[in-house]
């Protein structure tokens, strides 16, 4: 038996983004870190097979599924199920509540989870939209204040982006650029003259909190049943639950652990909340994992940390001790090394 953990996040960001190697020097420096080294320290690094950019490809990708696009995945249906415990009425979109911020040369997004939306405000948003487009192109519902669907609608499907790949800052375009596009581009124009209108948003905007000026679309098509792939999971990814509940039996797999509180934090490059949530891993999730390998409760751990290769960690000898332990940002840089070489 053997356990996969997801933690993409876990050194940093990608290599789109940041130097990698000195990123995780500077945000790792004064972390206890000793757990994870020492895991690292009997790691043999290969090729991700879950590697992406966008959370929602990793997850996704963990689950077997196949999107339309590099990170376009049909998983609408999946997570209506999950919010409301029911199939949708008819095909399903996912029309999230975002902030986004155009600049010169991309994109630039602020998701639902960052943006502190409670309900109340959620719900107001919502009715504002269906009184204003009254069914036409669609019905927006809300199954959770970070998670709004679009149905009843006769449009056909776009290509779309994850919304993590949009709040990395390397998407270029704000809207759907291919497929039925122009119908959706005039629906997400007219969705987000609503928002602007509303007085909600300018409570938010007395109050110092981020509006919400617009819709991501994404998540459209006909869903794809994840494989049966896990016998376990312990996550704390909606997604991840949502996708684990559409399988269709239980079968005899790899435990799955997805955290992904180093995600954000990772891809915004901000260190502060990095730093937090590193070390609440460290405290929290990483023994665990760690005592599973040590008592032989698991043969293997495959840690995904993202954005490069994954480690196969096994077992350490009795005489482990006797290495000395190296700082967690060198132990990367040469088992990253070994494995590009």
């Amino acid at each position: 038996m053997q356990s996969t953990a997801l933690v993409p996040g876990l050194l940093g960001p990608p290599s789109e983004l940041a130097d990698r190697a000195r990123w995780i020097k500077y945000a790792s420096e004064g972390l206890v870190s000793d757990g994870l080294a020492d895991l690292l320290s009997s790691a043999r690094p290969e090729s991700d097979p879950f590697d992406a950019i966008a959370l929602e490809s990793i997850v996704c990708k963990a689950f077997g599924l196949h999107g339309e696009g590099a990170d376009d995945w049909p998983i609408a249906t999946h997570s209506y199920r999950y919010d409301f415990d029911e199939e949708p009425p008819s095909p399903v979109y996912r029309v999230d509540p975002v902030y986004v911020r155009p600049g010169l040369s991309d994109v630039h997004v602020t998701l639902a989870a960052e943006l502190s939306l409670e309900l109340v405000d959620a719900m107001t948003l919502v009715d504002e939209l269906n009184q204003h487009f009254a069914g036409d192109p669609g019905r927006v519902v809300a199954g959770h204040p970070h998670r709004w669907y679009l149905q009843d609608t006769e449009f056909q499907p776009t290509a779309t982006t994850a919304p993590t790949l949009a709040a990395s800052g390397l998407v270029t375009e704000l809207y759907p650029g291919a497929g039925n596009a122009s119908q959706w581009r005039s629906f997400l124009n007219e969705a987000q003259m609503v928002l602007h209108a509303s007085s909600t948003n300018e409570r938010r905007r007395l109050k110092g909190l981020p509006t919400i000026n617009s819709l991501w679309l994404w998540g459209g098509g006909a869903p794809v049943v994840p494989e049966q792939r896990w016998r376990s999971l312990d996550s704390d990814d909606v997604l991840a639950a949502a996708l684990w509940d559409a399988r269709d039996e239980y079968v005899q797999g790899d435990a799955l652990v997805v955290v992904t509180s180093m995600y954000l934090p990772a891809i915004r490059q901000d260190i502060e909340q990095w730093r937090h949530a590193f070390s609440a891993f460290v405290e929290h999730q990483l023994p665990s994992l760690c005592s599973a390998l040590e008592e032989s409760s698991v043969a293997a751990l495959r840690l995904h940390p993202g954005f490069g290769p994954m480690f196969n960690c096994h077992r350490q000898s009795g005489w482990s001790f006797l290495k000395k332990r190296k700082r967690l940002d060198e132990l990367v840089g040469d088992l990253e090394a070994s494995f590009e070489n």
